[in-house]
């Protein structure tokens, strides 16, 4: 007599939603009544690359994995759930997923943390093996080891983002209620050094304008970017519909691809001219501008045909933009908002270069007094 197949209480199910994918979703069957829940996990119909079925394979193995944690509830009469049970949660595809749903270079960011932690510990660990040892070790490894292809040690930076993002994902599982205390609290993160900001003083910047440049639309973009402030990103995205006009001023409205705030920046007229010849409402300012290898090589030409020794990149530009604000006696406050810096703290690092450059002004004044018991 063949075997009765014994009907599993939770199922993990698929609907098809838009975009070529499917939202993940468990049936419940239970006495004869049916419920659903929906875990808010996209996967491909069609992966069509490497990336897309790994993608693929972590959500899955993340909704089988919620739906095992609620059988084991159903079967021990706990069908609210124990929030310590979903510690068995495996960590891995949970970041995934949170890491996709990140845009731009922030994801970058995301996934090579999760490279890491894969690296640190495998890719089958769960919330319950997250203890505090387990945080210290890891954020050890990104301070202490040579990692990635290089075998270099990270940057104070670099690491400080990496732990930073799993701080972030431990901190949200929390908030999802998969742990009930973070183990990442109380524990400091890596100690970040100042990097240098290089930027262009006012009479650098007049010079590099008077310079001739291989690519116009580079020396446009830079220049309008060292009176506005605006990242390469946004430059980017820059639309003729984001000007308005208000008398004879004119504003940028646009929303920080970083940040994702929306922002309000006045510009002068050297700034609109550099902008060019207006264009329809949905068609880009800098069109074509993609801020290449090869811009980053023809930037660096020009900064050395204007005899410029700094090391200057694009992101230079908005150091420029900062430092020649506060040189021309705006307040700091003013200037974290032309920013868009969400935290003070941010712009007081342009302050200190301002500081600094003082106290430099006023040891070159001449000395006065001859010898050391002069009478005052």
């Amino acid at each position: 007599m063949p075997k009765r197949k014994i009907k599993e209480p939770v199922r993990l199910r698929e609907k098809e939603i838009s975009g070529g994918k499917y939202s993940l979703y468990l049936d419940y069957y239970s006495k004869g009544k049916r419920a659903y829940e929906f875990l808010k996990l996209y996967v491909w119909q069609k992966p069509k690359n490497e990336m897309e079925r790994q993608h693929n394979r972590e959500l899955y193995a993340l909704g089988n994995s919620i739906k095992s944690q609620r059988i084991a509830d159903i079967q021990k009469g706990k069908f609210g759930m124990s929030i310590r049970k979903k510690g068995a949660v495996k960590f891995i595809p949970y970041f995934s997923k949170l890491a996709a749903s990140k845009e731009g270079s922030n994801w970058n960011s995301w996934a090579t943390t999760r490279k890491y932690l894969i690296l640190y510990a495998g890719e089958k660990f769960t919330f319950a093996d997250i203890d505090k040892k387990f945080v210290r070790g890891f954020r050890d490894m990104l301070t202490t080891q040579p990692v990635g292809r290089r075998e270099k040690l990270l940057s104070d930076s670099s690491a400080g983002t990496y732990f930073g993002k799993f701080k972030a994902a431990m901190h949200q599982a929390q908030v999802d209620e998969i742990i009930v205390r973070n183990p990442c609290i109380g524990i400091k993160g890596v100690p970040r050094s100042e990097s240098k900001r290089e930027y262009l003083t006012i009479e650098e910047m007049q010079r590099l304008a008077a310079t001739e440049c291989d690519m116009p639309l580079l020396r446009r973009a830079f220049l309008f970017s060292c009176l506005t402030g605006m990242r390469v990103g946004d430059i980017r995205n820059l639309t003729w519909g984001s000007v308005r006009f208000d008398g004879e001023n004119a504003a940028i409205h646009f929303r920080q691809k970083k940040t994702k705030g929306s922002e309000v920046l006045p510009i002068n007229e050297d700034a609109l001219e550099l902008m060019g010849e207006p264009g329809s409402f949905d068609e880009k300012v800098f069109a074509n501008f993609e801020n290449s290898t090869w811009d980053n090589i023809s930037l660096k030409r020009w900064v050395m045909r204007a005899g410029i020794t700094k090391n200057i990149t694009f992101h230079s530009a908005r150091h420029t933009y900062a430092t020649m604000l506060l040189t021309q006696d705006v307040d700091i406050f003013t200037v974290s908002k032309l920013l868009g810096h969400r935290n003070l703290e941010t712009t007081k690092i342009y302050a200190k270069i301002i500081d600094k450059k003082k106290n430099q002004a006023v040891e070159r004044l001449p000395k006065l007094m001859g010898g050391e018991n002069e009478e005052l």
